[in-house]
């Protein structure tokens, strides 16, 4: 029977005959000597007498028993001495019965949620350890892209033409978003990984295209879900800016308790839970416990990583503040500089912080799946063809509703009136409710742009003639309007709407 050996020196696979056992030949391809192994010898089994009556008679069993050895009585497992229950299967070592928590465990279907409080420090920790790599990795990123966003700002600092000016400006915000694209990357994969108790988290590659397209759906992300914790404390401007402040705190301290929520919606497959922290808070009540112990687990992963750029802060305060207000100081590359390593050492550290602060979400993802109402599978649907009929053609409604516009022109006033009051309380000149005004204003202008392109298209798909007299003659949109009503009507009434917000927010920035 020919005999399969494996050259070492090219790896191919030689077939040799039975007889070339015990001799070297040579492979074919490389001319390297192959040994053949020699035929091995069956070894004759001794055969002894059976054990007699006598023999087991006498057998002292309790002398053969291993004392210092202790097995589960349900599943055999091995168990240590100080064990109380078997950690395969959680039967009672002592009674053979099952554990009160194995039971109330499996009547649940899920790992006992009191084991995170433990976890979200020591696993999470563990975790940190093992992926010290990673957290190397994102301390790089962070230098790099600091590099380049430092260059691109300078840019737009140095150019004093608008054009080349814009264009710093747009490649600024795009290497802007890198890094926290970078992070929430890492986030989805940690969590996703640990929901799923899986061992290892596999290759992660750094994208730099996916990075920026995942830091602008952050930056969406923060905007919409703590947008209604600035609304919620706008009312607190009637009575103090102190005030407001205070209930800001508090109304964002509590949206941080949703936080781990959102992001165990945003890792699934339907994130649309994720937007929207309002529908979250009722599931999060179900579990604030762990949503607190997350949040004290995020305030010592920033104290910790942020407390050396806070101690150089407050040794060189003076001097920081002197070179904010313009003022000469006697050595002000040495607090650049001084400042600068502090801030390194801690985006050093919140690299190793924000890895354990992931897998503290992955945990609580896992511990509370339950609970979450997570969507972990889209509903698969079947297309079914329909014909359509010529007499439906006319009720087939193209183009934006009454809803949508409704909608949108809403979140565009709100919108401009959140970022014009924030504009206000960080500007040391005018009042809050001028800066509200400016924001209404600058929305008012975006709307009113909106509706001019819009109709732009219209006229233009309906034809070029009608595309040029829109774009060109003056009220040449009302003409549109006269002859193309349903076409027109829409983008004409988004226009007119945004005149509005642009009279009202003309008006209170004159306060």
């Amino acid at each position: 029977m020919p005999l399969k050996v494996r050259c070492p020196g090219c790896e191919k696979v030689l077939n040799v005959p039975d007889t070339a056992r015990g001799k070297a030949v040579r492979c074919p391809k490389c001319e390297t000597k192959v040994k053949i192994p020699a035929a091995t010898k069956k070894r004759r089994v001794r055969q002894t007498a059976p054990d007699s009556a006598d023999d087991l008679l006498n057998l002292n069993l309790r002398e053969a028993e291993d004392a210092h050895a202790r097995i589960c009585p349900a599943c055999g497992a091995a168990a240590a001495i100080e064990d109380i229950n078997c950690s395969e299967c959680g039967v009672d070592l002592i009674t053979g019965q099952i554990a009160e928590k194995e039971s109330a465990r499996r009547r649940r279907g899920a790992p006992d949620p009191a084991l995170y409080y433990r976890a979200a420090w020591v696993e999470s920790w563990n975790f940190m350890t093992r992926y010290k790599g990673l957290a190397g990795r994102t301390f790089l990123y962070w230098i790099l892209f600091s590099i380049v966003l430092a260059g691109c700002l300078f840019m737009v600092d140095f150019c004093e033409r608008t054009p080349p000016k814009m264009f710093w400006v747009a490649f600024s915000i795009v290497a802007g978003m890198v890094y926290p694209g970078w992070l929430w990357n890492l986030t989805m994969k940690v969590i996703v990984a640990t929901a799923a108790k899986k061992k290892s988290l596999g290759r992660i590659n750094f994208d730099i295209f996916l990075n920026i397209a995942l830091g602008f759906k952050w930056c969406l992300w923060a905007i919409a879900f703590f947008t209604p914790a600035v609304v919620f404390a706008a009312p607190l401007l009637l009575l103090d800016v102190r005030a407001y402040w205070a209930g800001l705190a508090m109304t964002i301290l509590l949206t941080l308790a949703v936080v781990p929520t959102a992001l165990g919606h945003m890792a699934m497959p339907v994130t649309w839970k994720a937007w929207l922290s309002p529908i979250l808070f009722q599931i999060t009540f179900q579990h604030i416990g762990h949503s607190v112990w997350w949040v004290l687990v995020l305030l010592t992963v920033l104290a910790v990583c942020f407390s050396p750029l806070a101690i150089a802060a407050g040794v060189y305060h003076a001097e920081v503040t002197a070179l904010m207000q313009g003022e000469f100081i006697a050595s002000p590359m040495t607090v650049y500089g001084i400042l600068g390593g502090a801030a390194a050492v801690s985006h050093l550290l919140l690299g190793f912080g924000a890895l354990m602060l992931m897998r503290s979400t992955g945990l609580f993802v896992f511990y509370n799946k339950s609970s979450l109402e997570l969507i972990t599978r889209i509903e698969e649907q079947k297309y079914v063809p329909k014909g359509t009929r010529l007499e439906d053609i006319d009720s087939i409604q193209e183009g934006p509703t009454a809803k949508g516009v409704a909608i949108g022109v809403s979140l565009a006033f709100v919108f401009g009136a959140i970022f014009g009051i924030i504009f206000g309380l960080v500007a040391t000149e005018g009042t809050i409710l001028a800066g509200m005004g400016m924001g209404i204003l600058l929305a008012g202008m975006l709307v009113s742009l909106t509706g001019r392109i819009m109709i732009i298209i219209a006229s233009f798909n309906d034809s070029v003639v009608w595309g040029l007299i829109v774009f060109w003659v003056p009220f040449g949109d009302f003409a549109y309007l006269a002859m193309n009503f349903n076409d027109a009507k829409w983008p004409i009434a988004i226009q007119i709407i945004g005149g509005i917000f642009y009279a009202i927010g003309f008006v209170l920035s004159l306060m």
